[in-house]
């Protein structure tokens, strides 16, 4: 498809794919809050017209898994190795404190059942003792502060300080000999698999306890292991009945890209794309082959090929694949995602359980390998949520790029690592034009987009109500792009400039058009700070003779731009900035409390700001007599007005005798 033709025939269907699956999850995930047992967990199964009843025993493996999925979908769990790093989708706004109770007395009744001493910590009659899944979830439950004593303070450090042990042991292990993953889990008379699965979810737990070591997989034996099962799924997807693998493809791939991605070309990974597209991955949508575990009685333990489906989203998500081209990962796999996720809501299936009523009628999904009618297994509706909430995520993204695209808007992602955008704002706070008024001052404007805008989203408790919109004005040359775009380096945010040519492309008879079109774009941005630069005629003031002097195209676009602002404040995903020179030519409607959060003046600077602005430029030029602080006030005093531009170009005439101050 050109990409000038995406906002109009895929645009509405990839945002009605994005609420459908949303609905989905969020379905599903109602499933799981609602038939957790207390301390005896979550029932094995539903089953259609039967009582949910809980395991003899508590299942730890189980127990880890649910409660982890509910966690990282209310956001209680925030950083996760086994989900992609992408906020989740547009579904029903989730408040932590609805399932702090049920995570907090879910993790403490799991971890009364952990060994200590010599037994093992867990203990699962699938994975054996101390396998990397249940270890994982739990570490990362515990990570998240969710088991506390009767004060509230946090005392999962000792089982942490277990579970790296423990990691840090296996993966010392796995480095030399990665064939010792191969271990049979001591419940039955079962033998392993050569498969990757296995050693993924070791690197992964490294990764989630940050082991002693991570730093040098990518010189261990772990790389060329993975290289060497993704090359051999690769040449068996040529070779008809060649016992081709889609799940042992996507592990390996993914183990070899989180450890090193320099092994993986972009004509390797344009190859696997191609493969999981073709016929035999998409009829049997990624269902996997080989198992992990067998009996000699030919009884198999296999992956799920929603753990599949886990996995290659996790690939897609990591950064070497977001940038090794110019378009993602996600985005070359689309169809395939689409096709996967379409059979998988196609599996979905619906229940009543006892007592019979309204409420207790749930929907989530079952193993793939069983094929038992009206039975759902919640440990499976975990990993599916995931799935649907990370998917709906990335292909809000998807959309974000495509319709920027498409809509040929000026976007400047961020390049500044998001570890260093506190310093560096902390550094553009020290460009205040109002730097001798006192802080509070609403005519500070930098203080006031750090306490409305940047701390509520970027500091840890921080209870100020975020604000979404802006109204920034102030003489020509005070800097309001540049305001603009040290706003989104503070919040690591991506920034989008719109000016007035953007609407009048098409001439004047499609501004209307070019706007909704433009707006589309918008709306289907998040974490973005969009810049109206200057777009004042648009946003006239209607009992202004300037807007009466208008075109009648024109004047039609004042009360069209309202609706539009204001289903973008509404939508809370990104932050805009209407910037002017003339607050008062626009629209006193859009100025209101609803569309318009903060009025925001930029001025030029002060009698304070000039100073230091004039003793910095003399100390770069070497101008000893004005690097004093009062030298530099003599001449700032001579300066009012001056904006920081005008500042700067004084120093670049040839420093003489006869030019010197």
């Amino acid at each position: 498809m050109n990409p000038s033709e995406y906002l109009d025939q895929q645009y509405a269907m990839d945002q009605a794919a994005v609420k459908d699956v949303q609905a989905q999850a969020d379905s599903a995930l109602r499933t799981l809050e609602k038939n957790y047992l207390g301390d005896k967990g979550w029932p094995y199964a539903l089953i259609e017209g039967k009582k949910p009843e809980p395991e003899q025993k508590l299942s730890q493996s189980t127990s880890a898994m649910i409660l982890h999925a509910v966690a990282v979908a209310y956001g209680v769990v925030s950083k996760s190795v086994l989900v992609p790093a992408v906020r989740t989708g547009t579904g029903k706004k989730r408040d932590p404190a609805e399932v702090i109770g049920l995570l907090r007395g879910g993790v403490a009744a799991l971890t009364n059942t952990l060994g200590s001493g010599r037994k093992p910590m867990t203990k699962s009659g699938t994975w054996g003792s101390n396998d990397p899944l249940t270890l994982t979830w739990l570490y990362e439950l515990l990570a998240a502060g969710l088991l506390v004593d009767e004060a509230g303070s946090d005392k999962s450090g000792p089982n942490r300080a277990m579970i790296k042990t423990i990691a840090e042991e296996r993966l010392a292990k796995i480095s030399d000999a990665p064939e010792s993953v191969l271990q049979p889990s001591g419940q039955t008379d079962d033998y392993p698999v050569h498969h990757p699965f296995l050693l993924l979810r070791w690197v992964q737990l490294a990764r989630a306890v940050n082991a002693v070591g991570l730093a040098d997989l990518p010189q261990s034996k772990l790389p060329t292991a993975f290289l060497n099962l993704l090359r051999t799924e690769l040449s068996n997807s040529d070779i008809r009945d060649g016992g081709y693998d889609p799940a042992c493809l996507v592990f390996a791939l993914e183990g070899l890209m989180t450890i090193n991605p320099a092994a993986i070309t972009d004509a390797m990974l344009d190859q696997v794309v191609g493969v999981l597209g073709r016929g035999p991955s998409m009829t049997t949508h990624w269902r996997p082959v080989r198992p992990l575990a067998a009996t000699p009685r030919g009884l198999v333990l296999l992956p799920q090929s929603v753990e599949v489906a886990n996995s290659f989203l996790r690939t897609c998500d990591l950064k070497f694949a977001q940038r090794i081209t110019a378009v993602p990962l996600f985005t070359r796999s689309i169809e395939v995602l689409q096709s996967y996720t379409d059979w998988l809501l196609s599996r979905s299936a619906q229940v009543r359980v006892k007592p019979d009523n309204a409420d207790n009628v749930f929907r989530g999904w079952q193993s793939e390998h069983t094929y038992q009618p009206n039975m759902i297994h919640l440990w499976a509706t975990s990993q599916a949520v995931l799935f649907l909430q990370h998917y709906s995520a990335m292909l809000q993204q998807h959309i974000a790029r495509a319709s920027r695209i498409a809509g040929s808007l000026d976007f400047r992602p961020q390049e500044t690592p998001a570890d260093e955008s506190a310093e560096a704002w902390d550094d553009k706070r020290k460009r205040e034009p109002m730097l001798g008024l006192d802080p509070t001052s609403k005519f500070r404007a930098y203080d006031r987009i750090d306490k409305f805008f940047v701390r509520p989203r970027t500091t840890v408790g921080d209870t100020t109500t975020r604000r979404y919109s802006i109204l920034l004005y102030g003489p020509p040359g005070t800097g309001k792009t540049s305001f603009a775009k040290a706003m989104a380096e503070a919040l690591n945010y991506d920034l989008i400039i719109v000016s007035p040519s953007d609407f009048i492309r098409g001439g004047e008879a499609d501004v209307e058009a070019r706007a909704k079109r433009i707006f589309d774009v918008l709306l289907a941005q998040s974490k973005t700070v969009i810049l109206f630069d200057e777009i004042d005629r648009l946003l006239l003031d209607r009992d202004s003779p300037v807007y009466a002097a208008q075109a009648d195209m024109f004047q039609f676009m004042t009360p069209s731009m309202l609706t539009k602002l204001n289903d973008l404040r509404e939508k809370k995903q990104s932050v805009f900035v209407i910037a002017t020179n003339y607050a008062e030519r626009i629209d006193s409607a859009i100025k209101r409390p609803g569309r318009i959060d903060e009025q925001i003046v930029l001025l030029p600077p002060d009698l304070l700001q000039r100073t230091k602005i004039i003793a910095k430029c003399a100390e770069d030029l070497g101008l000893a007599e004005l690097q004093e602080e009062r030298d530099a006030a003599i001449l700032a005093g001579e300066t009012p007005l001056y904006i920081y531009s005008e500042l700067e170009f004084l120093w670049r005439v040839p420093v003489t005798e006869s030019t010197r101050f």
